[in-house]
């Protein structure tokens, strides 16, 4: 049983906490005395000895601990340390801000406050303004650091190359200009060319281009100066819409490797197709691609005063889909032109295309005796559609490429496809509201920092399988959970972890610090 006991020294009474036990060795009662405080002499009561730890902040920390780490480990924060010494810390920070919040650029001081960073890292909306026209400006720095990065990636197999556009309300950058606008938007804009090393899946370099000149004018610039920079590229993994003959003269010239596929309009496509129609679907010429059957047959073609490689693809259940969704359109715009009368054929054609694009080819359109205008399916025109449906053609000038490499290769170049994907839905920069070209170099650099970041997470989520589990964004909402609780008089410390974060960790191979650190 417990008391307080009660023991005046001098002015001051000092209170014990008196506990009574039985001593069996000297078989008597004894007391244990816990020493609690002294007596207010006012109101009587307890002054605790102990200190009350109260917090006086609590911040967000694991979110922003996972993207600095893998910074550090992907060599990134080393090569901005040194391309951009006094400044390094600040181009990150504003990294990690649009990779975990994707939100307007304005309101990160908000969300730096939040997180346990240095309170230097967070940057009103001027400062932003200043720091992003400063880097555009600086493109000694920006090259240099495209040196480091590049020197910093192993040597891929494949680099794929691809170009996107982004739109811009501006009127003011001499870069945005009109051009053919992959989004659909009638807007000014600018183009992007991303390369990304098949090994790594980062992208390791970009380069901003006119929004009026065509992917097919970017390829000489874009190799030229990559090979400058110091990348060694083995093979080359670009889109139909670099195709060109005097392109494919100076990529076999300059000894470059390629994998591209043929434009469906070429007269030279219909040929390879053509002569290849009784040889695909052989028992003999095929390959397994992800668990599935896809029928090839290779040949070579001439293209100006080169010859390369030819593989022609049928994919079958691709084939299906395709058939399915042509005839089910065809369908659909049969019974809409029941219901409809045009004056004028152009008119017709425009209808249809506007259905679906390309499809008033599969119409003949005339204009009888009468004036009307009489639409009716050209047989011969879709039964020649169909049998190109499924089908697709890859060249090459690497004579030691067989199909199933060549496939794998070019189907693999989604990822540039999905990285643009992300910087457009989730980063959420589709449309530029960025008003001078230094300050849009700058922001598509911070950008290109955010999706190497985002690129690294993705790759080391897919290599754990926790992406059957997680997407980035729910990884970054999980660990934005461990928050770091800081306090006056005593050392900050780690919010409690989960069992779902210690298993995020751990499979990141991440260790959280003893102490919480910037």
């Amino acid at each position: 049983m417990s008391y307080i006991v009660k023991q005046k020294v001098g002015k001051h009474i000092y209170l014990y906490e008196a506990t009574s036990y039985w001593d069996k060795e000297k078989k008597q009662n004894r007391q244990k005395r816990k020493y609690l405080g002294k007596q207010d002499p006012k109101t009587g009561e307890l002054i605790s000895t102990k200190k009350t730890l109260s917090p006086k902040n609590v911040r967000d920390y694991g979110h922003v601990y996972l993207g600095k780490t893998i910074a550090n480990k992907i060599g990134l924060t080393e090569c901005l340390k040194k391309s951009f010494p006094n400044n390094w810390n600040k181009l990150l920070h504003l990294a990690l801000y649009q990779l975990i919040e994707a939100r307007p650029m304005y309101m990160q001081s908000e969300w730096a406050q939040s997180c346990y960073v240095s309170n230097n890292m967070a940057m009103i909306s001027q400062r932003i303004s200043e720091t992003l026209k400063n880097l555009g400006v600086n493109d000694c720095a920006r090259t240099n650091f495209f040196k480091n990065w590049i020197a910093n990636q192993e040597t891929p197999d494949g680099t794929w190359l691809d170009i996107t556009s982004f739109s811009s309300y501006s009127q003011n950058i001499d870069f945005c200009e009109w051009g053919y606008n992959r989004d659909r938007e009638s807007l000014p804009q600018v183009n992007l060319g991303l390369l990304v090393g098949s090994k790594t899946k980062l992208p390791y370099y970009y380069n901003v281009y006119p929004g009026s000149i065509a992917d097919v004018s970017t390829l000489e610039k874009t190799t030229t100066i990559v090979k400058k920079l110091g990348a060694k590229i083995k093979t080359l993994i670009i889109d139909r819409g670099f195709y060109s003959a005097s392109n494919i003269e100076m990529l076999c010239e300059s000894k470059l490797k390629f994998v591209i596929p043929m434009p469906s309009n070429l007269k030279l496509t219909e040929k390879l197709l053509n002569s290849s129609s009784e040889k695909l679907g052989s028992m003999h010429e095929h390959i397994i691609h992800q668990k599935e059957v896809i029928f090839y047959h290779q040949t070579e073609c001439q293209i100006g005063e080169n010859k390369v490689t030819a593989f022609v693809f049928m994919d079958d259940k691709r084939r299906s889909y395709e058939t399915q969704i042509l005839l089910l359109k065809l369908h659909e715009i049969e019974e809409l032109l029941k219901r409809k009368k045009f004056c004028d054929i152009d008119k017709a054609k425009e209808f249809i295309d506007g259905c679906f694009k390309g499809c008033s080819k599969l119409f003949e359109i005339n204009k009888n005796s009468q004036g009307e205008i009489v639409i009716k399916r050209d047989s011969k025109a879709v039964l020649s559609k169909q049998g190109k449906l499924g089908k697709f053609i890859l060249i090459t000038n690497e004579e030691e490429f067989d199909a199933k490499t060549i496939i794998a290769m070019y189907r693999q170049r989604d990822g540039v496809e999905k990285i643009f994907d992300y910087v457009k839905n989730e980063l959420k920069i589709d449309r530029l509201r960025i008003h001078s070209r230094d300050a849009l170099e700058g922001r598509l650099f911070i950008a290109f920092i955010a999706v190497i970041l985002y690129t690294a997470i993705l790759q080391a989520l897919k290599d754990t399988n926790l992406i059957k589990k997680y997407s980035v964004a729910k990884i970054m909402m999980e660990l934005r959970k461990i928050r770091v609780i800081e306090f006056n008089d005593a050392e900050n410390m780690l919010s409690e972890v989960t069992k779902t974060q210690r298993e995020i960790l751990s499979a990141l191979n991440i260790d959280l610090p003893n102490k919480p650190r910037y």
